[in-house]
């Protein structure tokens, strides 16, 4: 339920992001016609308001996906490439309190307890090959 609220709010703020940018134009289209009737330089003036207002949305975008998006995910595949390489010590710091987690938070903290019980297993691995190996050198009384 909590991951369907978060979207519609991201739907809401794409939205309202949206109208401020068409609202924006439209201002602009009415202060340009209302100094000038030439059409060349009311065309000119809406297109360097659109590619001005899509370039000030893009990098918007592109600053919320690099906070968002890419900076969890590169956590997260760093985290299992260091266990893939066998290095059990890997926590990674979950971002919200647990009642407001999103989903990274989730796989991370779902990967923390993976990697608790890999080094418990390893663990047990390691005493029981010691275990075996002792008794195999130890002489039968």
């Amino acid at each position: 339920m909590k991951g369907r609220k978060k979207s519609v709010v991201g739907a809401v703020l794409f939205f309202v992001m949206i109208s401020l940018v068409v609202s924006v134009a439209v201002l602009a289209l009415e202060m340009v016609m209302h100094y000038t009737q030439n059409k060349t330089i009311i065309a000119v003036v809406m297109l360097g308001v659109i590619l001005f207002l899509s370039l000030l949305a893009t990098i918007i975008d592109c600053l919320r996906r690099k906070y968002l998006v890419d900076k969890p995910v590169k956590e997260i595949l760093e985290a299992t490439q260091k266990i893939s390489h066998g290095d059990f010590s890997v926590r990674l710091r979950i971002k919200h309190p647990y009642g407001r987690y999103n989903e990274y938070d989730f796989i991370k903290e779902n990967l923390n307890k993976m990697v608790e019980e890999l080094a418990n297993t390893e663990t047990l691995h390691n005493d029981f090959i010691s275990n075996v190996s002792h008794e195999l050198n130890t002489p039968l009384a």
